[in-house]
């Protein structure tokens, strides 16, 4: 049975300049144990996959790549390397690499791009707009390469979570992409929302508060960006609530997100008290 990875397990360090993960550490007088740290795969280091990794022959190979916008062309001129991708592309598939391109968040129209490097090296095209399942994303494509009863056996262990709801829309897409079949996805989606207007499904990133604390303090403590309204917070205790704030609601099973004037009469927003939070069947 495979387990998540902690939140904590790992910190995220920025590296400014060019350096071993040893040097790195012993800079910033950090504890090194070989083996135990992770760096990031940049778009130079892509061409190092192909040329400096010593692929053990007869395993089978994959690449991973993450990313949210379209390659630069080769003569751009910030392409200080000439990366020609579909020459990259090619040459890795000649050496059975298979890629899992991975586009996050739905920025770049260029989707093209993603689903031409995972078609020509026999890889998966994946979707990422939450980046909390970014953990079930890895773990599942490493049960993909090692079989189709691997990958069916973790997608059973990801539904038991919570009750046996835990598959939201992006998760169930993920398994269908990597099964290779049509969605299966069958729960009530934007068609009966009524009058509720969907939200992009990455124009939000859904966190898990692990202690009391205020926004401001949660996004310091996490690395993020604070911006004064942006941050939302689950209702669950007596509030008041003007109709003039924007609320956006949950779809339970889906993981949809949806806004607008009807989301804040559903709550009972907008009255001169407190209201208490409402009871709903399928959003919270």
């Amino acid at each position: 049975m495979a387990s998540p990875v902690k939140s904590s397990r790992f910190r995220t360090l920025k590296v400014t300049k060019k350096t071993s993960i040893r040097d790195f550490v012993s800079t910033h007088k950090l504890e090194f144990e070989k083996g135990k740290g992770f760096y990031q795969l940049t778009k130079p280091e892509i061409i190092q996959a192909r040329t400096q990794l010593s692929w053990t022959p007869g395993t089978q190979r994959s690449l991973v790549m993450i990313g949210d916008c379209g390659p630069h062309a080769p003569t751009y001129h910030l392409n200080k390397d000439n990366i020609d991708w579909q020459k990259e592309v090619k040459l890795l598939a000649e050496m059975g690499v298979h890629i899992y391109a991975v586009q996050a968040l739905g920025y770049s129209p260029r989707g093209g791009f993603y689903n031409e490097m995972a078609r020509r090296t026999h890889g998966c095209h994946l979707n990422l707009n939450q980046f909390s399942s970014i953990v079930d994303f890895m773990m599942a494509i490493c049960y993909r390469e090692r079989g189709a009863e691997q990958l069916e056996a973790y997608e059973k262990e990801v539904r038991s979570r919570r009750g046996g709801g835990g598959m939201n829309r992006e998760l169930h897409q993920l398994f269908d992409a990597l099964a290779g079949r049509k969605t299966t996805f069958t729960a009530a989606g934007v068609s009966a929302a009524g009058d509720l207007e969907p939200v992009s499904p990455s124009r939000f990133q859904v966190l898990t508060v692990d202690e009391r604390c205020d926004i401001k303090t949660f996004v310091s403590n996490n690395s993020l960006i604070f911006k004064t309204g942006r941050g939302f917070y689950e209702f669950t205790k007596p509030e008041k609530i003007s109709d003039k704030k924007e609320v956006v609601l949950v779809d339970k099973t889906t993981g949809d997100m949806f806004t607008g004037p009807e989301a804040c009469e559903m709550i009972g927003a907008g009255g001169s008290g407190r209201i208490k939070p409402a009871s709903l069947d399928r959003f919270v």
